[in-house]
């Protein structure tokens, strides 16, 4: 009777670990999995804040947003081109045939995508005006020892942290060799250790500056601007200052935020939560009067009397208002962007 009693204790305490062991497995199951992954490593610090921990000089790796950056839409048209007057309006680079059907973009459509421009005890004043450039920064923070000081390097291999944008096909570890943005043809990156941009393979494409580092913050966007160049603008900014626009990529592909690291410098990204460095209102401002004023972009005519007499409504969108709003922090109010 002992033992059927301990028998019975037995398949009783197995039962309740089955059933412990299958709610675990649920709820793995209905827990929200990361949307990106960080390399081995790469530590979230906080908020929008990470560092690399390793031994620096060993190894590539790079970190990825799971979002791209917020780009127009442009509607793709289709012409046959009969003769010299459907030319007219292409791409430089575009050199279609004659009587066959041609593929092409039209004018960008403006996106409305908040981001802070001014920033108080109280308030966060937001910019919702629309605009026809995508920006982000990254701010270089000091490596600190256990007593806050400034830690020393532990290695004589030169850090580095390369900013830049990738594609969908971008393959950060292949063959189990990671690779920085700019070493392959769907990537663009600005390194930290030479001031190079790399675009295609590991040989500098254009010296940009004399390098950067903790204390510094860069800045990578895209001016989709139509003008006389050719697709969208790939440009760089340091410490505030814009630095030049490097090359001309596809305007219809998603561009992904990337940053490789290969250093032990903690490093801070900014989307728009805080204000940037980089005068970005003043950037998208200028860029919107461009297109309106060459006629890229199509404003409508607005109503009777919302504009002075004196004024026409063509001169008065030559230099449009950039729209703004304030909110209270303590609100932690999410500003949903509206077209």
């Amino acid at each position: 009777a002992e033992d059927d009693e301990a028998e019975a204790e037995d398949d009783e305490a197995e039962a309740e670990d089955d059933e412990a062991e299958d709610e675990a497995e649920h709820a793995a199951l209905i827990q929200p999995q990361p949307v990106n992954r960080l390399p081995k490593g790469i530590d979230h610090l906080g908020y929008d804040t990470y560092q690399f921990a390793d031994e620096v000089g060993v190894a590539n790796r790079c970190i990825r947003a799971p979002e791209a950056l917020p780009r127009p839409q442009m509607a793709a048209q289709e012409r046959i081109l009969t003769n010299a007057v459907n030319f007219a309006g292409l791409p430089a680079a575009v050199v279609p045939l004659k009587g066959r059907l041609h593929r092409f973009l039209g004018n960008p459509t403006p996106f409305v995508t908040p981001y802070a421009v001014r920033e108080t005890d109280r308030e966060m004043e937001m910019c919702v005006a629309p605009r026809l450039v995508s920006y982000y920064e990254v701010e270089i923070l000091e490596e600190k020892d256990d007593d806050g000081m400034p830690k020393r390097p532990t290695t004589t291999a030169p850090p580095c942290l390369a900013v830049g944008l990738s594609t969908t096909k971008f393959r950060p570890n292949i063959g189990g060799v990671g690779r920085m943005p700019g070493w392959d043809a769907n990537s663009y990156g600005f390194h930290s250790d030479d001031g190079g941009f790399f675009h295609r393979k590991g040989v500098m494409a254009s010296a940009l500056s004399n390098g950067y580092g903790p204390g510094d913050i860069v800045g990578c966007g895209v001016d989709y601007t139509p003008g006389a160049h050719t697709g969208a603008r790939i440009f760089y900014t340091l410490n505030g200052k814009l630095l030049s626009f490097v090359m001309d990529v596809a305007p219809d592909v998603d561009l992904f935020p990337t940053v490789g690291v290969d250093s032990n410098s903690p490093f801070k990204l900014n989307f728009g939560a805080v204000p940037f460095k980089y005068d970005l209102q003043n950037h998208c401002a200028a860029s919107m009067a461009k297109a309106v004023a060459t006629g890229h972009i199509h404003v409508p005519k607005p109503q009777q009397n919302c504009f002075p007499r004196r004024q026409s409504w063509k001169e008065a969108m030559r230099s449009p208002p950039v729209r703004s709003f304030q909110v209270r922090k303590q609100d932690n109010v999410k500003v949903a962007a509206a077209q």
